[in-house]
């Protein structure tokens, strides 16, 4: 009886973590879609085809989250590891992206770590529950520093006033 439970356990584990979730690898599965967009553009067939097409939109990517995920895949030059044959067969083969990313991840959990940063609407959240690193994150986005702040109250304190200065802003 332990055994059978154990199996299913073990069975049940095994299924879901393979599984992306919600928000899961969106930069993989950003980046793929735009390497099947370069592959359907240039006409790409054969693997290696696929592969150097892979190679020329990774030296196109600006973002520095785009440039992660190539170095990681070994789309860059200076990559120190090479994925582009796991990702250009199921490319070949018409594989959606996240089923894709889902194979990669398998080969290397730090390719869906990769994440885009979330924008904050000043306008509709509560200053008062973010955390001190969102807080920073807001001042930095409108170049202030918080010089002499000791605790989350001194970064709410002035994360509101630059709140109350934008919303004035906009009201003109």
């Amino acid at each position: 009886m332990r055994v059978a439970f154990l199996f299913v356990v073990a069975a049940y584990v095994a299924v879901t973590e393979g599984r992306l979730r919600d928000g899961e690898c969106e930069v993989c599965i950003k980046c793929v879609n735009e390497f099947m967009k370069d592959m359907k553009a240039n006409k790409h067939k054969k693997q290696t085809a696929i592969e150097l097409g892979i190679k020329d939109t990774c030296a196109r990517l600006t973002n520095p989250k785009d440039q992660r995920l190539c170095y990681y895949i070994g789309g860059n030059p200076d990559s120190a590891t090479g994925m582009l044959r796991e990702l250009s067969g199921p490319m070949k083969n018409g594989m959606p992206a996240e089923k894709t990313c889902e194979r990669l991840k398998k080969k290397d959990i730090s390719i869906c770590e990769l994440s885009y940063p979330k924008e904050i609407d000043l306008s509709s959240v509560d200053v008062k529950k973010l955390r001190v690193k969102e807080l920073k994150k807001i001042l930095k986005s409108f170049g202030r520093k918080c010089k002499g702040c000791t605790s989350k109250a001194d970064f709410v304190s002035l994360v509101q006033e630059i709140k109350a200065e934008k919303m004035g802003k906009q009201d003109l």
